[in-house]
């Protein structure tokens, strides 16, 4: 960007970061006075997203105004009006952050779409994946929350796929969420080596055994959490070949 203002005629450099990862279109707007200002709320904003674990994620326009309106921007561009903005740096990087977390759902959904799993296995392959990764690399792959009910480990939000898949389809972005992660090799090779042995076992029926963490949380009632602790302790005597 010139150290020269933007333009003599306009106040205001107006800051907005871009990120597409997600089910919500998310914008930073920032306002600055001078470019040198500027610049540093961009690196400001980069230095965050970089230490939250998320570099490379957003796209920046700088878009020169007379006012200091988020409202002026919009108006100079009809493009913006498909982004949700927000105007506090931590909460956009605690936002962008969550967005490019892996979700139970974001691993369901490519089970499905591009693994062919039944639907009616995908439940007991995620727990799987889940609690294979977390037992080999000692850190949790994905959010979820899994449930003991009768039928073996259970993702409440996963349910959303057997009733109504079209409808959930968009805006879930494994490959995306993946890239460049550090996960980034290592939970295709998991899941790979998960599919491989479940579609030849009976691992509904096997992860019911005794002394699992689905036998210990069910003993409790259904709808007992299966905590990390319990996988930790206890997935060997449920651990795939």
């Amino acid at each position: 960007m010139s150290k020269e203002r933007m333009s003599d005629m306009t106040s205001y450099t107006h800051l907005i970061a871009l990120n597409g990862t997600g089910r919500e279109q998310l914008a930073l707007h920032l306002v600055a006075t001078t470019d040198a200002q500027a610049a540093e709320y961009r690196d400001d904003v980069l230095l965050r997203l970089q230490n939250a674990g998320v570099p490379d994620v957003v796209s920046w326009q700088f878009v020169p105004a007379d006012e200091d309106t988020l409202t002026s921007v919009v108006q100079l561009d009809p493009y913006f009006e498909q982004f949700t903005f927000i105007d506090d740096i931590d909460e956009f990087v605690n936002l962008v952050s969550d967005a490019r977390s892996l979700t139970a759902l974001d691993v369901a959904h490519h089970l499905v779409a591009d693994l062919d799993v039944d639907d009616e296995q995908v439940q007991h392959v995620l727990y799987y994946i889940y609690a294979t990764f977390l037992v080999e690399y000692s850190f949790v792959p994905f959010s979820a929350n899994f449930i003991a009910n009768e039928h073996g480990p259970f993702e409440a939000s996963v349910a959303k796929i057997n009733r109504a898949y079209d409808e959930y389809r968009d805006g879930f972005d494994f490959d995306t969420k993946l890239l460049g992660s550090k996960m980034e090799q290592t939970l295709p090779a998991v899941i790979e080596r998960v599919l491989t042995w479940t579609r030849e076992n009976k691992v509904g029926q096997f992860s019911r055994s005794r002394d699992t963490p689905w036998s210990v949380a069910y003993a409790h009632g259904a709808g007992t959490p299966i905590t990390d602790d319990s996988i930790l302790r206890l997935h060997r005597n449920e651990q795939i070949a």
